[in-house]
Order: structure tokens, then sequence, then C-alpha cells
């Protein structure tokens, strides 16, 4: 199966191929939908990444981690409970642009013209996620491609820095490339909030 590269760099280059329909096609740091984080990390690694839990279901949960990339300033991974073998459900490649609003707007409708000229049978849906009010006046600004199997996203979150959850978490705003099946993107839509 071939495998698209869904990079998120500053110069927002997209590999050239076409006709992809899969969500497992595309990869952030080397990792696709339905692989196992044990092929990229140990067993006691990925235990003491940071650790968070949704609100109202702990059916996913999602570890975070920086990591030294040219591509990425973190990654945050959705694994299942209790799944032995850490599927990955979703991932999610951020890129600090704190205070950059503007700008990483621009990135972001960059990358979504590249976008649409990779996929078929799919068009760009956006809309602003306040995430439920938890987090103050913290806004994303996503555009959501959804294929059969799965959806992703090119967003652009800013987080209220007076919001006593966003202080302790020490987030930053960024500019995000995420993958995510359907059955967690369902999920998240449905349960998680």
């Amino acid at each position: 199966m071939r495998r698209l590269l869904l990079t998120l760099i500053l110069t927002l280059s997209f590999h050239p191929w076409t006709n992809a329909d899969d969500i497992k096609d595309f990869e952030i740091d080397g990792m696709s939908i339905g692989d196992s984080l044990l092929d990229f990390y140990s067993k006691n690694e990925i235990q003491n990444f940071h650790t968070i839990y949704y609100p109202n279901s702990k059916t996913f949960y999602q570890i975070g981690m920086i990591i030294e990339s040219n591509l990425y300033d973190a990654l945050n991974i959705n694994l299942k409970t209790d799944d032995s073998k850490y599927i990955i459900y979703s991932i999610k490649g951020l890129k600090n642009v704190d205070n950059k609003l503007d700008q990483c707007l621009e990135q972001k409708k960059n990358m979504v013209n590249q976008i649409l000229q990779m996929i078929n049978n799919t068009k760009e849906i956006t809309f602003e996620s306040k995430f439920a009010n938890n987090y103050g006046k913290s806004i994303s600004y996503v555009s959501e491609f959804n294929l059969d199997n799965g959806t992703f996203h090119i967003s652009c979150s800013k987080w209220d820095k007076d919001n006593e959850k966003i202080i302790s978490s020490g987030w930053w705003d960024s500019l995000n490339a995420s993958l995510g099946s359907k059955e967690w993107h369902d999920w998240l839509n449905k349960e998680a909030y």
C-alpha cells in the first residue's frame, strides 16, 4: 500500500502524490492509523508519556510528547484504554505558533489547498471548535476532510492564556495536522465531551 507523508513544516510542502482515499495512506512522523505504537516506542516509554483522559469517557486516552523533529514540536496520540497492542486510533503533529494566529491561518490555508488536490471524493468542512467551553476562551479553526474510514484535520488552535487548565498544562498555540480513524472520530464527537 502506498503511504503518503502528511508533513507539517513552515514551508508546508506536500508530496505531489494523488488519489488518496484511505486514512491509512497518510503518515505523521512515520506513523499511521492502525500501527502499533510499540513499533516506535517501548512499553515503558509509552507508559511514561504524559496522559490525558477526556472529560466524559475513558474509552480512549491521549498521550502527549515533546519531540525533536524538523516537522513537529509535539505529538498527541490516542489509544484505546486497556489495549495491550497500543494501536494508534489518532495522531496529531503540532507545530508551535504561539501568538502568531494570522501566520497560522495563512499556513493552514496553503495546506488545505494542497490537500484538496490530493484527495478524491471529499470536500473541506470548516468549523470553529471551542472545546465544549472546557478551556475558557480557547478556540480552534478547523478544516476537516472525511474519508470512508477516517478523517483528518488541519487546524490552528489558540489557547486562552488566562485559563488555569491551559496555564497548568503549558499548552501553546499550534498549527496541527491530525489523522483519526472513523471509530475514534465518532467517539470524540458523541462521547468524549
